[in-house]
């Protein structure tokens, strides 16, 4: 594949000459139709026909690589490789090599050449290793991201749906209901009875208060009959009150 980037005034572009492609995937990638492949344009010359791939604000993605989250932009990669197959493009026709991978917004911005490239699987792994040489190692998580996928392409055989759940594993709570049936119902039953008994409880020590509340109450009550509403008896009585309607 003779490639080559140029520049035009303050434009920059990938080229690279047309092959024996298909023509419908030819004309899938002029029309922009996919969120996450380069724009392009086919120019013919005296010589022959290229792609020339537009690079405007576009930046290399291992440039990039220790200011954006891995596991988003991969996921991401593999949304736009998912995209072009449901437009019937062959994905093994993407170019993923560090030179040619790109981030445009943080998103991934992917070269795509009827008829040119290799199978997508060792392309992504080889993409891998690349990433792995120019990580920064104190930034573990990304790291053991790295290394975990790059083990994962190694092993075959290997799906993109398998890659994004892989990328992006399911909650906990998900893997434990799949592990043991009914673990959820489970959970709000228990949930269930530990209110259940908590109310049990306090309703147990409201009645159990009622006693001492109401023997105040009479007492303060006794007091005013036998020495009449003074101000400490009609407080006691208030007050026994208010705490037996509070109680209830």
């Amino acid at each position: 594949m003779n490639e080559q980037w140029v520049r035009e005034g303050f434009e920059h572009y990938y080229v690279v000459p047309k092959t024996d492609g298909e023509v419908y995937e030819e004309q899938v990638l002029l029309s922009h139709m996919i969120t996450g492949l380069l724009p392009c344009e086919l120019r013919r010359t005296e010589d022959e026909e290229a792609y020339y791939f537009h690079l405007v604000s576009a930046d290399l993605y291992i440039d990039q690589i220790g200011k954006l989250d891995a596991r988003n932009f991969f996921m991401d990669l593999i949304t736009v490789i998912e995209k072009a197959e449901e437009h019937l493009l062959n994905p093994d026709h993407f170019i993923l090599t560090p030179r040619h991978v790109y981030v445009f917004d943080g998103k991934p911005a992917l070269c795509y050449v009827p008829g040119n490239g290799s199978d997508i699987t060792e392309q992504l792994r080889e993409f891998v290793q690349s990433c792995i040489d120019r990580l920064d190692y104190r930034n573990r998580s990304q790291v053991t991201f790295f290394y975990e996928l790059h083990n994962r392409l190694r092993k075959s055989p290997v799906s993109l749906d398998g890659l994004k759940q892989f990328i992006t594993p399911e909650p906990v709570m998900n893997e434990m209901e799949q592990e043991l049936p009914g673990t959820k119902e489970f959970m709000q039953e228990e949930s269930f009875n530990r209110k259940r008994k908590k109310n049990s409880r306090m309703q147990v020590c409201s009645a159990m208060l009622y006693i001492p509340l109401l023997f105040s109450a009479a007492y303060f009550a006794a007091r005013a009959w036998n020495e009449g509403m003074t101000y400490p008896n009609l407080r006691g009585i208030v007050i026994g009150g208010f705490l037996i309607a509070l109680n209830t």
